[in-house]
């Protein structure tokens, strides 16, 4: 298959879905390609362009504001690319806007490693393929899903995500739900088991590269062979990073049966039964049962005291900002 060039401007790949899915791995898989190079998050519109939407970037010094909070992010760092040189380029474009800004920065990304179509994964981005899709018509966005209770299994042993079970379920829940009300149907987004990429990554990558026009090689599933830029990482981020470039185990598939209590996969399953099934997970209990009921409800009572507490503390940071 020969190259086509009007594929690394037109048509971008992007990876969603919930946090600790798979995206990472597949990231690594795809960046192996001689054509693809899929950049380290952003969370460029789950948390930038919600930020700072508002911002008239046509205003240099609305621009400039912007573009030093960003480019001092820490995970601009991931990126591996030059902050003033980018600023350059981003300043004397014809149209100076979001989708401007992100373009540039995914195509310096893919001029560091010297490849040709470019991407990004940020989990969240789920929650924007509809501002994707507006900004790249002709994109491809794979939409990866686990079981989560898997998932959630995962993210409670994570320094970063949230500690009570019930939230992790319904997020998973919510996301699902939005690729079957709003994308399944649509021949730009396609969904991928992490059992089926795990379980069977030759057959799983053919089929992926075929949704992407782009040739397959055996490459994708040499696991030594240097695929995504991995800089400036550090603590659990660089350990995660290092865990998804090693080969393939299927041994991680059932540890959540060691890892969760009944309590929490009863819970789990209220949240996600239907969907479970859906997705060919069976579950253990199809929801809560009695003895379920005093950890379910101690966990939400807990989440709400934390989050009234988190805004209580947001409204005593922006009044003493505001004096």
């Amino acid at each position: 298959m020969k190259e086509n060039p009007r594929l690394a401007e037109s048509s971008p790949i992007f990876i969603v879905g919930t946090p600790r899915s798979g995206t990472t791995l597949l990231s690594f898989m795809l960046s192996r390609h001689s054509n693809i190079v899929i950049s380290p998050e952003t969370h460029f519109l789950s948390i930038w362009v919600k930020r700072y939407g508002s911002l008239n970037l046509k205003n240099d010094n609305e621009l400039e504001e912007f573009w030093e909070k960003f480019s001092s992010d820490e995970r601009f760092s991931h990126l591996g690319i030059d902050s003033d040189s980018t600023f350059k380029k981003i300043n004397e474009a014809e149209v100076r806007d979001f989708r401007c800004i992100f373009t540039v920065i995914l195509k310096e990304h893919s001029n560091v490693v010297k490849k040709k179509r470019w991407g990004e994964k940020t989990p969240a981005h789920y929650e924007n393929v509809d501002t994707l899709l507006s900004w790249y018509p002709e994109a491809k966005v794979i939409w990866i899903i686990r079981d989560p209770r898997a998932v959630t299994a995962s993210l409670l042993q994570a320094p970063w995500s949230s500690a009570f079970t019930h939230f992790h379920a319904e997020r998973w829940r919510d996301c699902a739900n939005l690729f079957h009300e709003k994308w399944s149907k649509d021949d730009r987004v396609v969904l991928v088991r992490y059992e089926d990429l795990v379980q069977k990554p030759d057959t799983e990558l053919r089929k992926l590269c075929d949704f992407l026009s782009e040739e397959y090689t055996p490459d994708l599933l040499e696991a030594s062979k240097e695929s995504m830029l991995v800089v400036n990482q550090v603590g659990w981020s660089k350990q995660h990073m290092e865990k998804a470039k090693k080969p393939i185990r299927n041994d991680s598939l059932d540890k959540w049966r060691r890892q969760l209590t009944s309590s929490q996969i009863g819970i789990i399953e209220k949240y996600t039964c239907s969907l479970m099934i859906r997705h060919g997970y069976i579950p253990v209990y199809g929801g809560l049962k009695f003895h379920h009921l005093f950890r379910y409800v101690n966990d939400k009572v807990k989440h709400k005291f934390s989050k009234l507490i988190l805004k209580l503390r947001k409204a005593k940071v922006n009044l003493l900002w505001k004096y």
